[in-house]
């Protein structure tokens, strides 16, 4: 380009972006460190990024607090004046500002950590009223839970979040000597956030609102005294949940009355359904619960119990759960019982399958069995009745579940999901708004054929090549029933004439995403 041709500057050194006043430049920093710490907190800190841009910016940067208020201590690095200088910095810059600091061990060394973790916490701990949030997440063998830097945080008044991960070897307080290490968290007056996990038996702490607890081994009494301490407990995670200890099990349920939110997710060697077991969410009553998260291979049916009664439940996110899950009896039943949440308006279904959460069996019939016929280009669905079978194109529109539902969010691989959500949406004729993944939107603009009110999946190159004469026989497992039907390629804009179609932000955490440093 020829240099007449480049944009000319008064100054050399300055730009449309310098001549914004400087309360602009801040908000824009602003945001650009909230985005920072929501999504790619391990990355390179905004703050530093925005400093090292120009001098103008550095001295803006460096005199606005709240960029420095989010303090995530680099324990990857090998030095560890760096680690004692980096929290030093930040800390004198956030100026008066409640400060959440984090440490996590994932990029560190172990052998350099119990001596730094103790420098660190003696930094944290000298001016403890200026801390707002604390997140540990570390081996059990680089901190000692007793020293008297923890205790020290007991005069933390402002501490309102507190989360603890020890991953190497769970604590066990029920001996009285691991108990006093809980005291300092018990003498926080203002704490009503708490989040614990590889610490077997959870701390009796009054007052949450919020509480996560990963790993949970407890009995009914255990889990009855912590809902008695907080009342007021408005949200609940249960990470890899174990089984209440069988003895002491009384039929009378825990009261829990203020829960809002609850997740749900079982360890692996729990995930398999064994009806003996008992779990804490078939004692609760929560009858305000209005927002519920299962994520992986839970049985709604075994962790709630046959008798769930959730009458206000909202929202419902379903996460991280194999295809073939719900293909089994025991699936039927978990899906009646999903089908149970009459009030649902709210649907998230998270890498988990489509099929079958959004038709209902009808128990006056044999059965309803959905498979795909060679010769058509569209599911069918068989009715088993005595002696005939009745065939039909798309899912039945009859007494479809959740008929206050008014918004659907999908993320998936499948097609055919794709294909389930847009016949549903169609039929249901009350949807508002749906959010797709990019491969969700991709089988939805790319995949998706329309033939008049009728959608279906159109055949592609596989299944073209599988119908080939002479194709191999090594390609049979690859053929899917569809028709070279070509259609019309405008499924979004005929269902965005009724529903409102978005994308889904990316990333799309919920409740149970806690490896995640917010």
């Amino acid at each position: 380009m020829d240099e007449s041709q480049l944009p000319h500057w008064p100054n050399a050194n300055a730009g449309p972006i310098q001549e914004l006043p400087n309360e602009i430049l801040a908000r824009i920093f602003t945001l650009g460190t909230r985005a920072w710490q929501d999504r790619e907190p391990r990355t390179l800190p905004f703050p530093i990024l925005i400093s090292s841009i120009c001098s103008h910016w550095r001295q803006l940067a460096h005199i606005t607090p709240n960029l420095w208020a989010y303090i995530l201590v680099p324990l990857h690095k090998r030095s560890e004046e760096d680690c004692l200088t980096w929290i030093s910095e930040w800390r004198e810059r956030s100026g008066a500002l409640p400060i959440s600091v984090i440490l996590d061990d994932t990029l560190g060394y172990p052998d350099k950590l119990p001596d730094l973790i103790k420098d660190l916490l003696d930094i944290i701990t000298q001016q403890p009223h200026c801390l707002g949030r604390l997140v540990i997440r570390l081996s059990a063998t680089g901190l000692d839970l007793r020293t008297n830097d923890m205790n020290r945080m007991a005069l933390a008044s402002s501490l309102r979040e507190v989360s603890l991960y020890l991953s190497e070897h769970p604590f066990l307080v029920a001996f009285a000597s691991f108990r006093q290490a809980f005291q300092w968290l018990q003498s926080l007056p203002n704490l009503t956030r708490l989040s614990l996990g590889g610490i077997w038996l959870a701390p009796i702490v009054p007052n949450l609102t919020s509480l996560t607890l990963k790993g949970l081994h407890a009995t009914q009494d255990h889990a009855r005294a912590i809902f008695a301490a907080s009342p007021n407990l408005t949200h609940l995670v249960l990470a890899e949940l174990c089984p209440l200890q069988p003895r002491s099990l009384s039929p009378e349920r825990i009261e829990a009355l203020s829960l809002q939110s609850l997740a749900v997710s079982l360890t692996h060697v729990h995930g398999m359904r064994d009806n003996r077991s008992v779990y804490l969410p078939s004692v609760l009553n929560t009858p305000n619960l209005s927002y519920l998260e299962i994520d992986g291979e839970v049985s709604i049916y075994l962790v709630f119990g046959p008798t769930i009664s959730l009458p206000k439940i909202d929202t419902l996110r379903i996460s991280n759960c194999p295809q073939y899950f719900f293909s089994n009896p025991d699936g039927q039943r978990d899906i009646n019982l999903f089908h149970s949440l009459t009030s649902l308006r709210h649907l998230q279904v998270i890498r988990a399958p489509m099929d079958g959460l959004l038709t209902r069996q009808n128990p006056n019939r044999r059965g309803l069995v959905r498979r795909r016929s060679i010769n058509t280009q569209k599911p069918v669905w068989v009715e088993e009745t005595s002696g005939s079978a009745q065939v039909g194109e798309g899912p039945p529109t009859e007494g479809l579940p959740w008929p206050e539902l008014r918004s659907i969010t999908l993320d998936t691989l499948l097609s055919s999901d794709v294909l389930c959500l847009c016949q549903y949406v169609s039929a249901h004729g009350r949807i508002r708004r749906i959010q797709l993944s990019k491969s969700a939107m991709r089988h939805l603009t790319g995949s998706m054929r329309r033939e008049g009110d009728r959608i279906f999946q159109h055949a592609t190159f596989a299944d073209r090549l599988t119908k080939a004469p002479g194709s191999s026989a090594l390609l049979s497992p690859l053929k899917v029933p569809h028709h070279d039907v070509k259609g019309t390629k405008d499924v979004r804009e005929w269902l965005s004439k009724s529903v409102e179609i978005r994308d889904m932000e990316s990333p799309f955490y919920g409740m149970l995403d806690a490896e995640r440093i917010p």
